[in-house]
């Protein structure tokens, strides 16, 4: 199956939705970059990573603001 079967196959709420967290991600600064999967199986892995990058990005993020804060 071609690449543009296979996009013009996506629900559209699902690629809009998709699209929207990427720009959301985008706009915080985080580099996002869209994965093909293989399956559903392979999805749930790479999604499991993401959100464990993202959790990363929130600690670091709270010890540089926690760090940088001005004693009052």
């Amino acid at each position: 199956m071609s690449i543009i079967k296979a996009i013009q196959r996506c629900e559209s709420e699902n690629t809009d939705a998709n699209a929207q967290m990427a720009s959301v991600l985008t706009k915080m600064g985080i580099d996002f970059v869209p994965m093909p999967v293989r399956n559903q199986e392979h999805r749930d892995q790479l999604l499991l990573e993401g959100e464990r990058v993202l959790e990363e990005l929130l600690a670091l993020s709270k010890e540089i603001n926690r760090t940088s804060e001005v004693p009052s």
